[in-house]
């Protein structure tokens, strides 16, 4: 492009906008501005310096990575095995990163710097970048160091500006009372559940037909999920309980229904606490020696860019955060697992997730073999799927789960279809509260001329990318503006992070935008809609059980992300998306026409995807586990 070269500079947020004045501007060079942040390019329009704008990162996949993800968590996994942990305490059973590659600051960041590695060298090489500014973001330190390597394997200059060394200083101290805060709580949360399992004289109060049902999480989805199925199991004469970790609000849901729920924290004693920081600190001393074997790593190489320093912060954080918690909850479900013998277990993550691989472990050790249970749902080819070799029951919901699970290799005598039991109040829903009703709950006018209902999802690199969730949701925006007589609901995740996302809301500070509360059920809101927009979220099966139709914006052009079949309308560019919602507002015949082929493909995918019944699904549930537990222990005693 230039003569004498291209500089990228590198704005990940509009706040961090004014430091571009420190760089001194060159007329022989061009100058690239790369944000992921929709705001910066709007505002670069206004510099004649400029000569492009783009986007930071590309929106890729985990597919395109996966396989490398495996064989790099395998190479550190192997590493793990020379580390001996025992001599400081710890055992080696909990050394390990996990397969399932879903969030985190272990499995999840390898795969989000190989990511982030094809987005860096993507960048570099199609716009012959030789020179990289970035603006310092200390939320972002990580980010960049994954730039840097980039920058040297390929041999590019890279200077970091407006760096706040003040900030630098004090964030260590920040985290260290971020923490203490957090063990402080844990403490009095710990202290008050030991004092209600006494007082209501749980400790020795092992049920002879206990079923466990884990709960890792306090979102109602989560809830829903068990509650019906644990009252149902109740009648038959069983003992369900709720066992929770990190999930005190969970517990108090449970708790709200009338059922028990046990908090994991309360069997960790004072000493074992302690312990779990001092014997996590002390191999963490031994392993620090380790870090030029680990950075050195051959097997952890990618595109030419070396990963040990890049996941060495990874190291640090296992062995400080994760391990202790790892530890304590290895303890608790020992002491709760030495007096309590369930007749069966539903397994956090099908046992995938390290809470419920920490049960499997636990069983295993103290030689006990309930049923392990694993409610089956969702449906789509994901490479890091767990076989479920240990899983004795998968409880689906219709037949496309039965078709998956044969391809696994699952015999077809360890699956029962059921439904989902979390949706059986939904048709008493639906006539209790009319659309009106619902638009009168969330407080919005009844008088718009089309209602659409957004799901920005949550961002997570391989799932849904920033740039992907920033690109829908300005087009969205933008819509909305130029059409006033359309509302615009947006539903974030439940686990969403508040930033972005309400800065390009507010930004505009449109009336006919409606930001809904995250952590309310999704009802009302698609009751209320006319449509429903998502990339792969399961609220795109509800909107169907609401008849409402689907369309599932696709950016990074992931054909594994259509989940849904033929049921939904797919967009693979913002500028499609846009058009067809035009389309749709202008011509009342054709949206009729639409809408009525999408709820009718949507009518036949959930005819699939969930089993056709007149019986309750948790009371189906609740005789299937009732009767492999009775040939299970038959097959004992034989």
């Amino acid at each position: 492009m230039g003569k004498e070269g291209t500089m990228l500079v590198v704005c990940r947020d509009m706040k961090n906008l004014s430091a571009i004045s420190q760089i001194r501007i060159r007329p022989e060079f061009c100058y690239i501005i790369a944000s992921d942040d929709i705001r910066v390019h709007r505002a670069m329009e206004k510099y004649s310096w400029v000569n492009k704008v783009c986007f930071l990162h590309q929106m890729e996949s985990l597919y395109h990575v996966a396989d490398d993800v495996i064989r790099m968590i395998d190479a550190i996994n192997l590493w793990f095995h020379s580390i001996d942990g025992e001599s400081s305490g710890i055992s080696s059973e909990l050394l390990f990163w996990i397969g399932h590659v879903e969030g985190g600051m272990t499995s999840q960041r390898v795969q989000d710097a190989l990511l982030l590695i094809r987005s860096y060298l993507y960048l570099l090489d199609a716009n012959g970048i030789t020179k990289i500014f970035v603006i310092h973001d200390g939320r972002m330190r990580w980010e960049n160091e994954v730039l840097r390597q980039v920058a040297l394997a390929r041999r590019a200059d890279f200077t970091m500006i407006g760096t706040n060394k003040t900030a630098l200083l004090f964030r260590p101290l920040a985290v260290l009372a971020v923490n203490t805060i957090r063990s402080a709580t844990h403490r009095v949360r710990v202290l008050s559940e030991t004092i209600r399992r006494r007082s209501h004289n749980c400790l020795n109060g092992a049920g002879k037909k206990e079923i466990i049902f884990q709960l890792c999480s306090w979102a109602d989805k989560h809830v829903e999920n068990i509650v019906p199925i644990m009252k149902a199991v109740k009648v038959r004469g069983y003992e369900p309980i709720a066992l929770c970790w990190t999930a005190e609000g969970g517990s108090d849901k449970v708790r709200s229904e009338g059922l028990s729920a046990v908090e994991l924290e309360a069997f960790v004693s004072f000493r074992e606490a302690l312990n779990s920081f001092l014997r996590a600190s002390r191999l963490w001393r031994n392993v620090r020696k380790l870090r030029e074997e680990f950075c050195a790593h051959r097997q952890l190489c990618y595109r030419d860019v070396p990963l040990g320093s890049i996941l060495w912060p990874s190291i640090r954080y296992f062995f400080t955060v994760e391990l202790p918690l790892r530890y304590r909850l290895n303890v608790a479900l020992g002491e709760y697992l030495r007096d309590h013998s369930p007749v069966a277990v539903k397994l956090w993550g099908g046992g995938s997730a390290i809470e419920g691989d920490l049960v499997l472990k636990r069983l295993r050790v103290l030689h006990k073999a309930p049923l392990l249970m694993y409610w089956f749902w969702l449906v789509f080819d994901y490479p890091y799927e767990s076989k479920y070799e240990h899983i004795d029951l998968f409880l689906t919901a219709g037949k496309s789960q039965e078709r998956y699970l044969k391809n696994l290799g699952v015999s077809d005598n360890r699956y029962e279809t059921v439904g989902l039991a979390r949706y059986d109040g939904l048709l008493e829903f639906k006539r209790k509260y009319s659309r009106e009703a619902s638009l009168t709950f969330l407080d919005i006018p009844s008088t718009y001329r089309m209602y659409i209902l957004y799901d920005p999802s949550y961002v997570l690199r391989g799932f849904l990318s920033a740039g992907e969730q920033v690109s829908t949701t300005h087009s969205l925006l933008s819509f909305a503006r130029t059409y006033p007589d359309v509302a615009l609901l947006i539903k974030p995740h439940p686990s969403h992070y508040p930033g972005t996302l309400e800065a390009l809301i507010n930004s505009l500070s449109l009336e006919n935008v409606f930001l809904l509360d995250k952590s309310m059920q999704p009802y009302h809101s698609l009751n209320a809609c006319d449509l429903f927009i998502t990339k792969y979220s399961t609220m795109g099966i509800e909107a169907m059980l609401f008849d409402r139709p689907v369309i599932s914006v696709i950016l990074d052009n992931e054909a594994h992300w259509k989940m849904f079949g033929e049921a939904a309308h797919y967009i693979d560019s913002t500028e499609s998306l846009i058009l067809l919602l035009e389309e749709l507002r202008r011509d009342e015949v054709f949206f009729r026409s639409w809408a009525g082929e999408r709820i009718e493909t949507g009518r036949a995918f959930l005819n699939d995807f969930f089993e056709e019944r007149t019986e309750d699904s948790a009371e189906m549930a609740a005789d299937v586990i009732d009767k492999y537990i009775r040939t299970k222990q038959e097959r004992m005693v034989s």
